[in-house]
């Protein structure tokens, strides 16, 4: 998992494997296509990659939260994911503007995102260099929901061919559990959370380490099954 080094900054090492594995809690990615919108074309024919919306939607209707680790390959091997601020800024541009999407919308107190580096060794853990930024250039709009790539990609580019790596990251995505007191109750009498669609207007449960579409059967099954824990909780 995340270290911490003597100044409480966390920090992942490249290529250390987690000690969690894919279950009801936790999800691995290797990229950063949060919403159906990010994905290339290719891979949506090849079926190659799935939005990490699925996966958030899937952990907020479970209720119990849980986290997506984007810059982690499927079996937990740490890789990182490479950002400059730009690109940072844009990272959590996408994932506000994918949960606003979402039916309903996802307020931002269910959720928050850590963007955690990776080092190569925990036991020299480097300054993050980051390229000076630009007030006007990062007032510029970003390109969402779309594959192609947006103006702090291309710089990305740009200075990866002066020789300014950007750094890597994973980007840690949290849903919390459930929170009855929460304003988006389906009753106010009864506070159940209600089924989150995603942007795609899909349903996604949680389960073990991978992702159901409910039936209008199991919906409702769901619904007696919260109502029937809240009022057990209130005796």
């Amino acid at each position: 998992m995340a270290f911490s080094s003597a100044h409480a900054r966390r920090v992942y090492v490249k290529g250390e494997r987690l000690k969690v594995e894919e279950d009801l809690l936790h999800e691995f990615k290797g990229h950063r296509n949060f919403s159906k919108d990010d994905i290339p074309q290719v891979a949506i024919i090849n079926r190659t990659q799935r939005p990490i919306s699925r996966n958030l939607c899937g952990f907020l209707n479970t209720g119990v939260g849980g986290v997506v680790y984007c810059g982690v390959t499927d079996n937990g091997d740490v890789q990182g994911i490479r950002l400059t601020s730009y690109q940072k800024d844009h990272v959590l541009l996408s994932i506000q503007d994918l949960f606003s999407r979402f039916e309903p919308p996802v307020d931002s107190s269910m959720y928050t995102v850590h963007l955690v580096p990776v080092v190569t060794d925990v036991k020299h853990i480097p300054e993050i260099q980051t390229h000076p930024m630009d007030l006007e250039q990062q007032n510029t709009p970003h390109i969402l929901r779309t594959s192609k790539y947006c103006w702090c990609d291309r710089d990305a580019s740009a200075q990866h061919d002066f020789g300014m790596i950007a750094p890597l990251y994973v980007i840690e995505i949290e849903v919390f559990p459930w929170d009855p007191e929460c304003k988006l109750s389906v009753t106010p009498t009864t506070p159940i959370h209600p089924l989150f669609c995603n942007e795609e207007r899909l349903y996604f449960i949680r389960r073990l380490g991978g992702l159901h579409q409910p039936s209008l059967e199991e919906v409702i099954q769901l619904a007696e099954a919260d109502t029937a824990r809240y009022h057990t909780m209130k005796e």
